[in-house]
C-alpha cells in the first residue's frame, strides 16, 4: 500500500523549500554584516611591497543588489511554502476521513502520531488486529512539524 506516497512526497518537498530559505536568509545575514560593520584592522605585516591597511573593500552597489535578488527569492519561498503547507492541510483532512482500515491506521500512526492502542481503541478494533494491520503498512520516513 501506497497511497501516501504523494503525501511523503510533500513533506520532502516542504523540507527541502525550508532549508533553501534558512540558506538565503543566512546568505543576507552575512551579506548585511559585511556593509554594516566596519573592516576589522588585522595586525599583520604586508610583504608584497604594496601599501594596504589589510582588509578588503567590498563594493556597496553589488552587495545591495545581491541583497535585494536574495529578498525576492526568499518571497518566493514564503509563497511556495504557504501553498505547500495548504497541501499539507487538506491532504491531511482528506486521509483523515478515509475509509479504508489501512488508510486510517498508517493516517493515524504517521500523520497524527498515536500509539497503536491508542488507534486501536478509536477504531474498535483488537489491538492485535491494529498491530498486524500496522506492519503491513509501510511507515513514512520524513517527519515535518506542523
Amino acid at each position: 500500500m501506497d497511497n501516501l506516497k504523494g503525501y511523503r512526497d510533500l513533506l520532502q518537498d516542504i523540507e527541502m523549500w525550508t532549508i533553501r530559505m534558512d540558506d538565503l536568509k543566512e546568505e543576507r545575514r552575512r551579506l548585511t554584516k559585511k556593509m554594516i560593520q566596519p573592516p576589522a584592522t588585522r595586525l599583520c605585516a604586508n610583504y608584497t611591497g604594496m601599501p594596504g591597511a589589510g582588509y578588503m573593500v567590498i563594493n556597496l552597489p553589488d552587495h545591495w543588489a545581491r541583497i535585494q535578488r536574495i529578498d525576492q527569492q526568499i518571497e518566493e519561498c514564503k509563497e511556495i511554502l504557504s501553498l505547500k503547507y495548504e497541501h499539507k492541510h487538506r491532504m491531511e483532512a482528506v486521509m483523515s476521513q478515509m475509509d479504508k482500515i489501512e488508510n486510517r491506521v498508517a493516517y493515524m500512526r504517521d500523520v497524527q502520531g498515536k500509539k497503536l492502542h491508542e488507534i486501536a481503541k478509536e477504531v474498535h478494533l483488537s489491538e492485535g488486529y491494529v498491530r498486524q494491520i500496522s506492519m503491513r503498512v509501510p511507515r513514512m520516513r520524513v517527519k515535518i512539524p506542523s
